[in-house]
């Protein structure tokens, strides 16, 4: 275990739970291996790890294994890259008589551990602390302000590319201390 400033992404399919009440068990894994071949292949294009599938929900972080200077950009332009891809998957959803796909995505950076984790019989690379924790929680708030992504404040420090929107100041689930929260402007590339 090794504590290292990482950025931590967490993307959700919104109203994912009323879409596969609809769907035989066979459609909804159909649509997310879709959907999650894409994200992982952008995710991989921008030096990011995938930590873990859960449900409907994708967690990634950037800068470990390997340190990445940039990695909170890397994470905004994985963002703005899933935007790009998801038209064109939404304009084969509707092709397909399919309803479009919404996300929720939140990120945040912060000092994080990573490393193994887990217990004798099964472990995982992965990352733990108040960063992974917040963008967690980032995630939701996506829905309430109506944007794609909830960024925390040290992502829009990290990230000056980026043309951020402040959106709030929130109290996120289980968290004494409030953050600030931006969604992204346009990225100057």
């Amino acid at each position: 275990m090794q504590s290292r400033e990482l950025t931590i992404l967490f993307c959700d399919i919104r109203q994912f739970t009323r879409m596969a009440e609809t769907m035989e068990p066979q459609q909804v894994q159909a649509l997310l291996n879709r959907l999650f071949n894409r994200i992982a292949a952008i995710i991989a294009a921008n030096h990011g790890t995938i930590d873990k599938y859960i449900g409907d929900c994708v967690m990634a972080f950037w800068g470990a294994p390997l340190p990445v200077a940039d990695h909170a950009w890397l994470a905004v332009k994985t963002v703005a890259d899933i935007g790009d891809m998801l038209l064109d998957f939404n304009a084969e959803q509707l092709q397909e008589g399919l309803a479009p796909i919404q996300l929720n995505i939140g990120i945040n950076s912060g000092v994080v551990s990573v490393g193994d984790m887990g217990s004798s019989i099964r472990r995982s690379y992965t990352v733990l602390g108040d960063a992974v924790n917040v963008a967690a929680r980032l995630e939701p708030l996506a829905k309430r302000y109506d944007v794609a992504l909830v960024a925390g404040e040290r992502t829009a420090a990290l990230a000056p590319q980026v043309q951020w929107q402040w959106l709030d100041t929130v109290r996120v689930q289980g968290r004494a201390h409030a953050v600030q929260v931006y969604e992204i402007g346009r990225a100057h590339v």
